[in-house]
């Protein structure tokens, strides 16, 4: 059995290597309206509340038009879907990624909220070679103790509970009682 790497990026120095991604089948749509007199709009800056990185690109008479963000940042949802069972001591995130990926090619990184990101790659294909999930969990989450194992392809990432002791009451419980006379 191998183990992917797991990162704490909050407790770790390490910064995973760029990733890049191939362009080679990315064809820009082709209008097939004639060309007309359009007002120049001004470009809305990243910080801006408008500003959509994933908005995509219209053209009359294409219908699969990608643009180049959309290409980079496809959802690995379409094609490998994650399952997440929770038990009461545990979180398991199931992904069946396939024989081709390696351990080595699988890096698993707990960040701020609770969220935990997974990527996998495969630098032997030109297409759909990254893969990755932002996977958001309960509060009860404990982060420091997340394990992983990639077996037959199959990626299982368990992130343990904490678990929290039963509230007791102490002391003298009970409803208010009225007494006869007095309010």
């Amino acid at each position: 059995m191998t183990s992917p790497r797991v990162i704490d990026s909050e407790r770790s120095a390490s910064i995973a290597p760029p990733t890049y991604f191939p362009m080679a089948s990315y064809q820009p749509p082709i209008s097939q309206e004639p060309p007309t007199q359009q007002q120049p709009q001004p470009t809305p800056s990243p910080t801006s509340a408008t500003w959509t990185p994933m908005a995509p690109s219209v053209s009359a008479g294409s219908s699969s038009s990608i643009t180049p963000s959309q290409l980079r940042r496809q959802s690995p949802q379409a094609e490998i879907k994650m399952e997440i069972e929770t038990s009461p001591s545990s979180h398991t995130l199931l992904a069946p990624l396939g024989s081709k990926f390696t351990s080595d090619a699988i890096t698993i990184a707990a960040k701020k909220n609770n969220v935990l990101q997974i990527m996998a790659d495969r630098w032997d294909q030109e297409k759909d070679s990254h893969f990755e999930w932002l996977v958001t969990l309960d509060r009860d989450a404990d982060m420091s103790r997340i394990t992983a194992a990639f077996t037959d392809g199959l990626l299982r990432v368990t992130v343990r509970r904490r678990t929290h002791p039963e509230a007791t009451a102490c002391g003298r419980g009970g409803a208010y009682r009225m007494v006869a006379g007095y309010s």
